[in-house]
């Protein structure tokens, strides 16, 4: 499973594609040359990587893997999407503090490490506040480290704005559009894994167009249609919100319902076991996908939790562990007899 930490070679093409391209070609031009099926395996390296922490390998491994991931996570930064890392920097954070809570003798937080881990968090978000200008091919003239700082919580009042932009558009909203909160399982329906195999026939609709907005089922292509028009479909766009999907589908009630009923799962995911490696890959990967929730569709987490390539990795590996307890212990036994031969 250290092999989960393997450099995705589709991130290291669309590195190279936004280098010479820019970063909003990523999301109008992008098109991987490689198959399918090998863009479905690169999609299950995050999977990989919580199986093997989730098996509470020693320290120093634990240390390994994580600094390897990190290579993986900062080629992610220079294609100039950051939310990957981010998201993952606070999953890996949440990781390593549930971790010193079972084992007081491992030490990650101490008086000595948080100083310096609020420095690097402090700096870490200046250079996210001043990569999102460079991304979009402005220049920052008279760089100031504070202005720098509160820029990037400026950037951030994006996602609330999608709240206020349902709110003012919401006699606008498509009637094609038949479900935005289930906007990610229709798509998957007509589109995922599952279509394929079933030969559905589902047009298989890019963002960043009209008909995207119009019939995709996801409220941030309408909305960025809808308020930015012609700057959409040149690849730009507001993104969604999962509080405003669920409203603009079911109102206060439905985001009063949601809420609750996602406090009730994460509230459930303390009490799984570390000895259960299975059900701590799937509560921090739902960590890692409810981190990420302000800025995600409001049920992408399950999809992506259902993913056939994501359940066939837990399918693979418990496979694999199942015969490989189940040779040691033959060994064990042939050793056993042998040395009660021996005497």
């Amino acid at each position: 499973t250290r092999r989960s930490s393997d450099l995705s070679v589709i991130t290291i093409e669309k590195l190279i594609f936004v280098q010479q391209n820019g970063y909003v070609s990523l999301y109008t031009g992008f098109h991987s040359i490689f198959p399918s099926f090998l863009k479905k395996i690169a999609d299950t390296n995050l999977i990989f990587f919580l199986i093997y922490i989730c098996t509470f390998p020693s320290k120093k491994e634990t240390l390994i893997t994580i600094g390897i991931y990190g290579v993986y996570l900062a080629l992610t930064l220079f294609t100039g999407v950051r939310g990957t890392a981010v998201v993952a920097v606070l999953m890996i954070l949440i990781y390593l503090v549930y971790r010193q809570s079972y084992n007081k003798e491992e030490k990650y937080f101490t008086k000595k490490t948080i100083p310096f881990l609020a420095i690097c968090a402090i700096v870490f978000i200046v250079f996210l506040g001043a990569y999102n200008t460079l991304r979009n091919g402005m220049k920052i003239e008279n760089f100031n480290f504070f202005d720098q700082f509160v820029q990037f919580f400026v950037d951030q009042n994006t996602t609330g704005k999608v709240i206020s932009y349902v709110e003012e558009y919401k006699d606008q909203l498509p009637d094609t559009n038949v479900s935005y909160t289930f906007g990610p399982f229709i798509s998957y329906v007509r589109q995922g894994t599952i279509a394929q195999i079933l030969g559905i026939d589902g047009t298989h609709m890019k963002f960043n167009t009209e008909e995207m907005a119009l019939y995709g089922n996801d409220l941030g292509s309408t909305i960025s249609y809808l308020v930015l028009g012609e700057q959409y479909l040149n690849g730009f766009g507001i993104g969604t919100q999962y509080m405003a999907e669920v409203y603009a589908d079911f109102s206060y009630w439905g985001v009063m319902i949601y809420n609750l009923l996602l406090g009730m799962i994460l509230m459930a995911l303390t009490n799984i076991r570390k000895e259960n490696w299975i059900g701590m890959t799937y509560s921090f990967f739902i960590i890692s996908m409810v981190i990420y929730l302000p800025r995600q569709p409001a049920l992408a987490w399950v999809v992506n939790l259902l993913s056939i390539p994501n359940i066939l990795s837990i399918i693979l590996i418990y496979l694999l562990a199942f015969f490989y307890s189940k040779k040691s212990k033959m060994l064990e036994m042939e050793q056993l007899n042998e040395d009660s031969l021996d005497h």
